[in-house]
């Protein structure tokens, strides 16, 4: 570009120097006649050559300068011509080339807006993505707060402030042993947060935090370790929950049943609870003195396994199950003043009045134990006063009982409800799960029935959760569960395994039966609405065998068979009889 500019300039010197030329020209034109009258006057004759042409006028030089002039003119007037027409399209060219950079510039500037655009887009995404992910750890129901290497606090929710004591602005980039106060000591925090360090998840940990007031709170605290961009651990993220309350009922509940234990060990009487299977879980000194036994010799045999031989008032045989404990237990009947003849083991016989009421989990509810009072009216029988004074006294020890029955099932429901049931899906949790399938293992092992065992996985639940977010992926794992219970028998158990996975337990069912739920549970996802994409399930199935077997091998060879099912292509079932002992590579993708 400089370089043309240089050229077109001089051609702009070269045009003015024409200019200057043709001037001087017209100036040699005016003076010719001047000349022409001198070399006249001189009488001489010279020849001239000017583009080949030779003029010779020795005899009449004015005839010379009148020839000579027009050819000067015309040659400047020529050269004239030619620069311009070489100054105009040299400035054409110089033109092109200025308007060709000019629309350049254009593009490559609306090329730098669209990506500034993109960035500026870009950038908006992430800080709303930032956004939601504060708001998400901010809103946990739980306290939640992470850590780098040394132990400082980076994190801090709000649920934080609540549980531990601390608000963010006192826990920010301190350590956290010195912003946690543990009852058993700071290297606790330490031990965790090492194991965490080194690759390992630390689960359920019981702790006892003080608070700046004074006052204790029990928390069951867990950590995650953190993985940065090369899977090194650069953090950990520590989750505690505030179980206070729980440890409360459970204190009152060994309260309660202290007080219990005491009120009957002061009885005169022998006070006897029997659970539904007729199997005495509590005997006090009085009563195992009365039948001149241990209490060890009592406490955890069954009724039907001790020798009978019981009357009543007329001689007649009683039977185990007239016998009035029994009888509540059954019926619900509430016995009073029953009289019955017992052996004793050295041989003598003893009448017995025995009082039996049952034990439900909620007025009228499910009969869960019985209790039975007794006591030795052989040497009494006419001391009929004391008799009712002392009944009077058991009437009030069950009445105290029935007061500590509804503070037992009151805590016995709310720690049910803690402890076998998922918060989000209100299926069976994990560790309920893994009772349930020991116990139906153990009975399939026992009685020769099938049992069938279905692993389930959302696919690609990771993606649709950074896609739409977590309460949009809860919203999921709810419906899921509703149609794998819409799918499941009366007597199936289902459960959240964990995460995005769960668990269907087929009682009575062989290879078939299996593979028929799973493809009418496919059937049902594939057919129910999605408000934002379609979501689909891979399945894993396994099934006992004739063979004694156990809950664990179970659960390996439906994960095993879960993940060909994620290797075939997903949305799909497999069995694990169908893998013929290969195991599948385990490469669990992002779900």
């Amino acid at each position: 570009m400089d370089s043309q500019v240089r050229n077109v300039r001089k051609r702009e010197i070269v045009a003015h120097s024409v200019f200057v030329y043709t001037f001087l020209g017209a100036v040699f034109g005016a003076c010719c006649p001047l000349l022409a009258w001198v070399v006249d006057i001189a009488n001489l004759g010279l020849p001239f050559t000017f583009d080949s042409i030779q003029f010779i006028h020795f005899k009449n030089p004015s005839h010379f300068i009148a020839d000579l002039a027009p050819g000067i003119m015309a040659l400047v007037f020529a050269k004239l011509g030619s620069s311009q027409r070489d100054l105009v399209r040299d400035r054409a060219l110089l033109q092109s080339r200025v308007d060709e950079r000019t629309h350049e510039l254009q593009v490559s500037n609306e090329a730098l807006n669209e990506r500034t655009s993109d960035l500026e887009n870009t950038s908006e995404l992430y800080r709303l993505a930032a956004k939601r992910f504060e708001d998400l750890f901010e809103g946990l129901p739980v306290a939640c707060f992470t850590v780098d290497r040394s132990g400082c606090v980076y994190e801090w929710n709000r649920k934080c402030a609540e549980v531990l004591g601390k608000s963010t602005l006192e826990a920010y980039l301190q350590p956290v042993d010195s912003v946690v106060e543990l009852e058993s000591g700071a290297d606790r925090w330490r031990e965790m947060f090492d194991q965490a360090f080194e690759g390992h998840e630390v689960n359920d940990r019981e702790f006892v935090v003080l608070l700046e007031d004074g006052s204790r709170r029990f928390t069951l605290t867990s950590v995650i370790p953190i993985t940065g961009p090369e899977d090194d651990v650069c953090g950990a993220v520590c989750a505690s929950i505030d179980i206070t309350e729980r440890k409360s009922v459970e204190i009152d509940l060994a309260l309660s049943e202290g007080r219990f234990r005491t009120a009957m060990n002061a009885l005169f009487e022998g006070v006897m609870v029997v659970d539904s299977e007729a199997r005495i879980q509590t005997c006090n000194p009085c009563g195992a003195k009365l039948l001149q036994l241990e209490v060890s010799d009592i406490v955890g045999t069954s009724l039907y396994a001790h020798p009978w031989d019981v009357t009543d008032w007329d001689g007649n045989p009683v039977s185990v199950n007239e016998f009035p404990v029994i009888r509540s237990l059954r019926k619900g009947e509430v016995v009073k003043d029953a009289v019955l003849s017992v052996p004793l083991r050295s041989g003598d016989r003893r009448w017995l009045s025995l009082n039996s009421s049952p034990l439900t989990v909620a007025d009228g509810g499910e009969i869960v134990a019985a209790v039975v009072s007794f006591s030795d009216i052989t040497e009494s029988i006419e001391a009929d006063n004391r008799i009712r004074s002392q009944m009077q006294h058991i009437e009030s020890m069950n009445r105290l009982l029935k007061d500590n029955q509804v503070q037992l099932q009151q805590a016995n429901a709310r720690l049910k409800a803690l402890a076998k049931t998922d918060g989000l899906t209100g299926l069976m949790n994990h560790r309920a799960f893994q009772n349930r399938l020991a116990r139906e293992v153990e009975r399939c092992n026992a009685e020769g029935h099938r049992l069938s065992l279905l692993m389930i996985d959302v696919d690609d639940f990771k993606r649709y959760n950074d896609t739409f977010g977590h309460p949009a992926g809860d919203e999921v794992l709810s419906r899921v569960s509703r149609v794998l219970e819409s799918c499941a028998g009366p007597t199936d158990c289902v459960a959240r395994y964990g995460g995005e996975e769960f668990a269907l337990v087929l009682l009575g069912a062989d290879e078939r039966r299996a593979g028929e739920v799973a493809e009418r549970i496919l059937e049902a996802m594939n057919e129910a609405k999605w408000p934002k994409a379609n979501v689909t399930l891979s399945i894993g199935i396994s099934t006992t065998s004739p063979r004694q077997v156990e809950g664990k091998a179970l659960i390996e060879e439906a994960d095993n068979a879960l993940y060909a099912a994620k290797a075939k292509g997903k949305n799909c079932s497999v069995h694990s009889a169908g893998l013929n002992g290969i195991r599948v590579e385990r490469r669990r993708k992002a779900a």
